[in-house]
């Protein structure tokens, strides 16, 4: 039995958009192999520069004289505590690349003012400032001429300064902290006003309290949080800021996979339907090679977008489809104007892509109302397509009903 000639072209249309699942599938386990290695370059760089940051509660302690550890003054008749805690953050962020791979890390010069109790007659105490990992801390500065510290260690996980003079009302430390990703303060149950600063344009503040004030323009962004906002909660009133990468171009790119089945059966059916409508014959072969050059699409748009972010690639691909394939439809059709719409459409088509991409929150919207847009358009472009040439008798039926 011989198929006609529209089951033939709908059997060759399917089998196009079968086989373009394969250079589909090697793009999206390419983009997968990209990933998992700027995955890699961002380990290897936070384990040579370092990880998140947490500072903790500051604490005073008193030293005793052949004891090896230090002990809290905790009695009737005095105390010796931080009462209070001012932190100011400057965190400086830079990029540090491994190749084409870019990781942001930063360097923090971290101050601290602390008030602390007077009531405890030793001269000989430790302040110890609870730092995690303690070697990010590359260097530890206190301020004022009378309070200069006997000596400075890091112990398990914490910067102690050790001071072999009477307890002063306040002191200030400045640390200087390399790290990665994220750091946080966690000043416990002491009243703490903090305030970060950066020229990261993009943060991620992280904590049990957002920011009571943030700003953000093209320096970088300032937060605060003062001690008002931070009123006591238990041991829980951290707060920080995480260093958040704008755009992830390689999430970007497989979202953008995920559209590409969709835009490839909605061109080649597209072409399908404009044959029965014009009476043109498009071999499979070219059509073949309409889906072959969308799928490349997204290859470059992968290639692209680690050299010169993703905005950027997806119009450079874009441009590239359009002109690939205007030039092509006005080949096959013989006609300028069949390739001025082609290009348009397409241009139209990933347009509207794009801002699904972007627009991540609104993205179901905005395909639901592509899709109806285009299932509408169809249904406008298709109404009078017939399946073969229609009989004498139909053909009369609709003279007379007209």
């Amino acid at each position: 039995m011989t198929l006609s000639e529209p089951v033939q072209r709908v059997i060759a249309c399917g089998l196009v958009i079968l086989f373009v699942l394969l250079p589909l599938s090697l793009i999206d386990g390419l983009i997968q192999e990209r990933w998992q290695r700027n995955g890699e370059v961002e380990r290897s760089v936070v384990n040579d520069w370092g990880e998140a940051v947490m500072i903790g509660a500051p604490g005073v302690q008193e030293w005793r004289s052949g004891s090896t550890a230090s002990v809290w003054i905790e009695d009737d008749e005095q105390t010796l505590e931080v009462l209070t805690s001012n932190w100011r953050v400057d965190l400086d962020v830079q990029q540090r690349r491994i190749g084409i791979f870019a990781v942001p890390v930063y360097t923090a010069r971290v101050s601290g003012a602390f008030a602390l109790s007077a009531d405890a007659s030793g001269t000989d105490w430790i302040l110890t400032i609870p730092v995690s990992p303690a070697r990010s801390v590359k260097d530890v500065i206190v301020s004022g001429d009378d309070n200069q510290p006997r000596s400075v260690r890091y112990q398990n996980n914490a910067v102690k300064i050790h001071f072999d003079a009477p307890v002063p009302d306040s002191v200030s430390v400045d640390m200087v902290i390399t790290g990665s990703q994220s750091i946080a303060l966690d000043p416990g149950r002491v009243p703490s006003d903090i305030e970060i600063a950066s020229n990261w344009q993009h943060p991620g503040f992280s904590g049990f309290r957002l920011p009571e004030s943030y700003s953000t323009d093209a320096s970088g962004f300032t937060a605060s949080w003062p001690s008002t906002s931070m009123a006591l909660f238990g041991d829980t009133q951290g707060a920080g800021v995480r260093v958040v990468t704008p755009v992830d171009v390689y999430s970007l790119v497989d979202r953008s996979l995920k559209y590409a089945l969709f835009f490839i059966a909605l061109v080649v059916g597209s072409v399908f339907a404009l044959d029965g409508l014009s009476g043109a014959r498009v071999h499979p072969i070219q059509i073949g090679m309409v889906a072959a050059a969308m799928a490349v699409f997204y290859l470059l748009l992968l290639a692209c977008s680690e050299i010169v972010g993703f905005s950027t690639a997806f119009i450079i691909a874009t441009v590239v489809l359009v002109v690939q394939l205007g030039w092509y439809a006005q080949s096959v059709y013989a006609r300028k104007k069949s390739g001025a719409i082609a290009a348009g459409v397409l241009t139209l088509l990933y347009s509207a892509q794009y801002s699904l991409l972007v627009r991540e929150d609104y993205a179901l919207l905005l395909g639901s109302i592509l899709v109806s847009l285009v299932v509408g358009l169809l249904l406008i472009a298709t109404r009078r397509l017939h399946w073969g040439k229609p009989s004498t008798s139909r053909r009369t039926s609709r003279n007379q009903g007209e």
